[in-house]
C-alpha cells in the first residue's frame, strides 16, 4: 500500500488557518502566526462563519513594535446591518453574546465570556440536528440514558452479589453467576452508551 503524503511546505507558499473553535488571546495566536510570517509564509487566516455569511466583520489590527519586536495585534469584531432573523437558534444565542447591546467587540474582551454559554450553544445544535432530521432523539440525552441504564444495572449486579454471598446455601452457588453477568452486561452498557445516538441519515 503507498502512502500519500502532502507536499512539503517552502517560504512563500500560501497556509490556510483554521479559526480556533473559541475564544483566544491575541498575543497567543500571534505568538503562532509569528513563526510562519518571519519565514516568508502567507497566511490565509479562516473566518469565522458568520463573518462569512455577512453578519459580521472581523477587522485586524496590526501594531509593529520597536526594530520588529513585540509587534501586536488586535481582532475587532463589528456587527453588521444584516437582520438575524433567518438564523438558527444557537446561531442567534451565538451572535447576541459576543456582541450583546455593543456594535463591536474584540476578542480579548470575549476571552473569559463564550465558556459560560457553551453548554448552551451545544444544547441548541442538538435541538437543531434532531430537528433537520439527523438523529431520532437528543443525541447528548440519549447518551445519559444508556449511561444511567449501565450504571445502574452494575449497582443492581453488586447489591444482588452482596444478598447472594449473605445466604449460606447451595443454591448460592448455582445463582451467583447472574449478578456478574449482569455486571458485565452493565459494563457494556456504559462503555457502548457514546455510540447509542441513532442517526436517520
Amino acid at each position: 500500500m503507498e502512502l500519500l503524503r502532502p507536499k512539503a511546505i517552502a517560504p512563500g507558499m500560501t497556509l490556510g488557518v483554521v479559526s480556533p473553535s473559541s475564544a483566544i488571546e491575541a498575543d497567543d495566536l500571534e505568538k503562532g502566526l509569528a513563526p510562519f510570517y518571519q519565514r516568508g509564509y502567507k497566511l490565509v487566516l479562516g473566518e469565522h462563519a458568520l463573518a462569512r455569511r455577512g453578519y459580521m466583520v472581523i477587522e485586524e489590527d496590526r501594531q509593529p513594535g520597536v526594530f520588529g519586536f513585540g509587534s501586536s495585534v488586535t481582532y475587532t469584531f463589528k456587527r453588521t446591518d444584516k437582520p438575524d432573523s433567518d438564523l438558527r437558534s444557537y446561531e442567534r444565542y451565538m451572535l447576541s453574546n459576543i456582541f450583546g447591546n455593543a456594535d463591536e467587540r474584540t476578542l480579548d474582551s470575549l476571552r473569559y465570556r463564550f465558556y459560560t454559554i457553551i453548554s448552551r450553544i451545544q444544547d441548541e445544535l442538538y435541538r437543531e440536528v434532531v430537528n433537520a432530521g439527523f438523529f431520532t432523539a437528543n443525541p447528548e440525552r440519549v447518551r445519559q440514558g444508556w449511561a444511567g441504564l449501565g450504571i445502574g444495572l452494575i449497582v443492581l449486579a453488586v447489591m444482588s452479589g452482596v444478598v447472594l454471598l449473605g445466604l449460606d446455601s447451595l443454591f448460592v452457588e448455582a445463582v451467583i453467576c447472574l449478578p456478574i453477568a449482569l455486571g458485565i452486561v452493565g459494563i457494556a452498557v456504559t462503555v457502548a452508551s457514546g455510540a447509542m445516538p441513532a442517526r436517520t441519515a
